[in-house]
């Protein structure tokens, strides 16, 4: 399981599970509140098989807005402190 931080009370938690069967790469939101402390409504399961695919045309994304991976790396080492 992985986490990136979103604010102080939400993150984004991507992890490998199944559903309905099958193997997916499961992204969802993930709150901390005092009412609330759970995963929310707001996420997405993608197929195992198609989860390096979408990796890649994120990062390609990423680097078209002229993002290089050195600054790619530095907004994820920030999320993580």
């Amino acid at each position: 399981m992985r986490q990136v931080k979103v604010s102080g009370s939400r993150k984004i938690v991507v992890q490998k599970t199944r559903f309905r069967g099958r193997e997916v790469m499961d992204i969802r939101t993930f709150i901390e509140t005092p009412e609330y402390i759970g995963y929310t409504r707001k996420g997405i399961n993608i197929p195992i098989q198609v989860a390096a695919s979408l990796a890649k045309a994120i990062l390609e994304e990423l680097q078209e807005k002229q993002l290089s991976w050195t600054d790619i790396q530095s907004k994820l080492a920030e999320n993580e402190e």
